[in-house]
């Protein structure tokens, strides 16, 4: 896909492939939250990115090493902190609104658009 596109691997992977691998934590959370089960909404979402920078990460160098790009350690990582730090003042009155999960939707596009302008 990168090669298609003519763009690195690094983007084809946090941009296309996170957003397949995101498709089920997004449909659960969508459907739980429709039926008002909002601790299954809010902790898959948690729990999975939790899990996913943790175990996945972990038990991934545990088999191969893995090098880690300068783009990840000058952008990607500010990011991940930026977001957690966005999300607990967002968190704080325990409720995500809609106009807050419009302000987190278009940090995500943020992100894109500062990941494209890097090409």
């Amino acid at each position: 896909i990168a090669k298609n596109f003519g763009v690195s691997e690094h983007i084809i992977a946090v941009t296309i492939v996170a957003f397949g691998t995101s498709v089920p934590e997004l449909v659960t959370s969508v459907v739980a939250a429709v039926k008002k089960q909002m601790d299954i909404s809010v902790g898959n979402l948690i729990g999975s990115n939790i899990f996913n920078i943790l175990a996945v990460l972990g038990i991934t160098a545990i088999f191969k090493e893995i090098p880690i790009s300068e783009t990840v350690i000058s952008n990607d990582i500010f990011w991940v902190l930026g977001t957690s730090f966005i999300l607990l003042p967002l968190m704080l009155n325990y409720n995500i609104s809609r106009w807050k999960g419009v302000l987190l939707f278009l940090s995500y596009l943020l992100y894109v658009f500062f990941l494209l302008q890097s090409i």
